[in-house]
């Protein structure tokens, strides 16, 4: 007999959002990366450059989310 895994329940489901989850969908994102790389999907040099462009998008992220709490005198953790 084959063992199957069945998802039994999902707990505080929500939307997982750019705004507060960011450095969870870029670990999330990071990892689906490196997956495609063990796969054979991506080369080294393609890993490489998704991985620096990821890390870009979520530096300009936090500086744009920086700059906005700055200007309306918000708390950077907002």
């Amino acid at each position: 007999m084959e063992d199957v895994a069945v998802l039994q329940t999902i707990e505080n489901n929500r939307e997982i959002l750019w705004d507060s989850d960011s450095e969870f969908l870029f670990e999330y994102q990071k990892a689906m990366l490196l997956a495609l790389k063990e796969l054979g999907t991506l080369d080294e040099m393609q890993y490489r450059y998704a991985e620096a462009t990821l890390k870009e998008q979520l530096r300009r992220f936090f500086k744009k989310k920086l700059s906005c709490n700055t200007v309306t005198g918000g708390d950077a953790n907002d």
